[in-house]
């Protein structure tokens, strides 16, 4: 009886493993930003995925190797980028001091010592058309010219493919591999790109369009101009960014038939680093799913290098501050030196991510990183508040600590997000327009004393830790529930529907033709009835001229 027991127990084992191995499968990862907030997002998804016993390769661009990033190229591919690390650095940091928000531009000897290498000839042709877009674009084509990657990852035969849509070449990509694919996007839902490419409901009353600034409390006139914007501006905005990628993939002749918001419309499942205890709530489809929290964890043990610097900091506590890996304020005299000045009037210690020459005005209370373990620090409790630019993973990790924030956005969902702290309640936001000593000193006093924002850090917090799972493991369970069962029973028909159909133009003219039909009907019967009447007296009047005549 007990050999037989064990018999169906070995059955029941090999049964369940030959299952999970049938499932199981290749996966390409492809990281397609240079930001290192990116590049964790996506390595947390992909190292997730190889404990559900899936092989994952990844693919990325040689200017996105830089110290620190271990996404790495040594399980995938690596296409040459026209770029290198440092350039990518320098032109997002000139992005960055242009100031779509209003700042000034930086001086002459700053610009010239950042538009060397390949940037130099792009500073001085085409400043104007120096734009994030612009970058991911160039990067593209070096992934398309590069037939030996490509050619690998073709022989590969990879079962599934997931990657980041901040660069619209990822979508190229997923036509030419031609496999099953999703989309794991490191930033919140963008009205205005997001919404159109995944076809979610967007009521202007309350979904707040990305350029606008406003929250989801929106007086009327703010409604008006995020009504007009999202209606009149959306398309083509959304059209003209996606224009030159359709040019770049028809020159290379891949599936020129099908356009690239097609092909997003057939993604099997969108992943967002959306939490809705601290973003502004929305209505979303079954096939887009919110993951915030992803890259959060519980802080570990620090080394003894900066537990030695915790230890020594001030009495008053620690403050963090970090722009993220593309920013070099050390190329933004001016705002180096403005923060300086406003962290050396601080009583706390100051722990400064930062590289280059030291700014004018550092006082002794700072100390320059070239880096910093910032969840490890976050979570140590003399940590008082964070200096940010405001990236979703760095805002939802300082949820995630109770830290409150500060932010200082230069970048799309970034004056978003910090409208989202603002409006929580949860820390201050200071516009590029606004920089001053005193607005930055003030900020961070505020963020520190408030006890609003106390109370409302430590609510979220709570709220934000109490999941029914890990975003990190709700996001694989969901790709490997797709990688199974595909994702057309989550996908909704709203993607087939023409446009008159989807806003019910064709509904609208039926019941404008019912509403209408009884006045015209009215209206014919009483013209027939009219007529009637008009033709009675011509017999009566005809008859007497008859009578009279015979007379």
């Amino acid at each position: 009886m007990f050999r037989w027991t064990q018999c169906v127990l070995c059955v029941l084992c090999m049964t369940s493993l030959l299952r999970i191995q049938c499932h199981a499968g290749q996966i390409l990862f492809y990281v397609g930003s240079p930001d290192l907030d990116h590049h964790r997002y996506m390595k947390n998804l992909a190292e997730e995925m190889k404990t559900k016993s899936h092989t994952v390769s990844l693919l990325m661009s040689s200017a996105y190797l830089k110290e620190g990033s271990d996404v790495g190229a040594k399980n995938g591919f690596v296409f040459q980028s026209p770029f290198t690390a440092k350039d990518l650095s320098w032109m997002y940091t000139i992005m960055a001091s242009w100031g779509t928000m209003g700042e000034s531009k930086p001086s002459t000897s700053t610009d010239q010592m950042r538009c060397t290498g390949v940037a130099r000839e792009i500073c001085i042709t085409t400043p104007r058309e120096l734009t994030i877009s612009n970058l991911y674009l160039a990067n593209c084509h070096g992934l398309l010219q590069d037939e030996d990657v490509l050619s690998k990852i073709k022989s590969a035969k990879f079962d599934f493919y997931v990657a980041d849509p901040s660069d619209l070449c990822s979508v190229i990509l997923a036509q030419y591999i031609d496999v099953p694919y999703a989309f794991a996007v490191p930033t919140s839902i963008e009205n205005g790109r997001h919404d159109v490419w995944t076809q979610l409901p967007s009521p202007s009353a309350y979904v707040p369009h990305l350029s606008t600034g406003y929250d989801d409390d929106m007086t009327l006139s703010q409604r008006v101009i995020n009504t007009l914007v999202s209606t009149f501006v959306t398309p083509f905005g959304e059209r003209n960014f996606r224009r030159p990628y359709e040019e770049l993939k028809n020159k290379f002749g891949i599936k020129p038939e099908q356009d690239l918001r097609e092909a997003m419309l057939w993604t099997e499942i969108w992943l967002f680093n959306v939490h809705f205890t601290f973003d502004f709530p929305r209505p979303l489809m079954p096939n887009v799913v919110p993951v915030g929290g992803l890259v959060t964890k519980e802080s570990g043990t620090l080394s003894k290098k900066w537990q030695r610097l915790m230890d020594n900091s001030s009495s008053s506590g620690v403050v963090l501050v970090s722009f993220g890996s593309l920013i070099d304020l050390s190329l933004m005299p001016d705002l180096g030196e403005t923060l300086a000045k406003a962290f050396a009037r601080l009583p706390q210690t100051v722990i400064w991510k930062y590289s280059g020459e030291p700014p004018q005005g550092l006082g002794e209370n700072t100390i320059l990183v070239n880096d910093f373990p910032q969840n490890d620090l976050l979570g140590h409790p003399k940590v008082r508040a964070y200096v940010t630019h405001g990236e979703s993973s760095n805002l939802h990790e300082a949820v995630y600590h109770e830290r409150p924030m500060v932010v200082l956005p230069f970048y799309i969902n970034q004056w978003l997000n910090s409208k989202v702290v603002e409006s929580r309640c949860v820390g201050r936001r200071v516009l590029q327009h606004e920089i001053s000593e005193k607005k930055i000193f003030a900020a961070l006093v505020t963020a520190m004393t408030d006890p609003k924002i106390k109370s409302n850090i430590e609510e979220l917090s709570f709220a934000f830790r109490d999941n029914f799972r890990h975003p990190l493991n709700a996001a694989g369970l969901w790709l490997n529930h797709v990688i199974k069962f595909r994702g057309d029973h989550l996908r909704p028909i709203v993607h087939e529907l023409y446009t008159f159909q989807y806003y019910l133009l064709d509904v609208g003219l039926f019941l404008l033709c019912l509403l209408l039909l009884p006045f015209v009907l009215t209206f014919f019967l009483i013209r027939c009835m009219c007529r009637c009447l008009m033709k009675i007296p011509r017999k009566i009047i005809g008859s007497i001229t008859k009578k009279e005549k015979h007379e």
